[in-house]
């Protein structure tokens, strides 16, 4: 046994030796190349959540109908001048001076807003909202909803199709 591992030290070093000798007579050639991509801006929205129900209307109310519901957006990082838009449905109209969508139903339209804050004072209709800031993950952006008191209208199911919008 004693002999076997005399044999193998000198074998390794006769090997290390070779190996070593190799690599320094080797001669090398290099080069560079360019790895590269571009992203590209890109958003995503959700309205999944973004329906609006009333529930019922009832005309003799003294007080308006409030909802709020949220449209999700995701967007590239970076991605410039981000707003959100929605629009006027199928039927806008001014009433009392403030510009309002109406749903169509039986035979009368019941009007309603859609606003940016929750004191109802910066309508969506006809304007759009500036995003803070681009981001992967998905953020809600709330709307509230009003439908104003005393309005006479006819029994019945009303609605209407608002689009929204992600400009960038």
């Amino acid at each position: 046994m004693k002999l076997t591992k005399l044999y193998l030290v000198p074998m390794a070093f006769a090997t290390l030796t070779v190996v070593s000798s190799g690599a320094a007579l080797a001669d090398s050639k290099y080069d560079t190349f360019t790895v590269k991509a571009s992203v590209v801006a890109k958003c995503t929205i959700d309205t999944t959540a973004a329906s609006i129900d009333f529930g019922s209307y009832d005309a003799f109310s003294t007080t308006d109908y409030a909802v709020s519901s949220t449209v999700s957006i995701a967007c590239t990082k970076g991605a410039p001048d981000l707003t959100l838009a929605l629009s006027g449905g199928a039927k806008p109209t001014t009433i009392g001076g403030a510009t309002m969508n109406q749903m169509s139903g039986a035979s009368d339209l019941l009007a309603y807003g859609l606003y940016q804050d929750s004191d109802h004072t910066t309508p969506w209709h006809g304007t759009s909202r500036k995003i803070a800031s681009a981001t992967k993950n998905a953020v809600p952006y709330t709307i509230y909803g009003v439908v104003p008191k005393g309005q006479n209208v006819s029994v019945g199911d009303y609605s209407d199709t608002v689009t929204a919008t992600i400009n960038f």
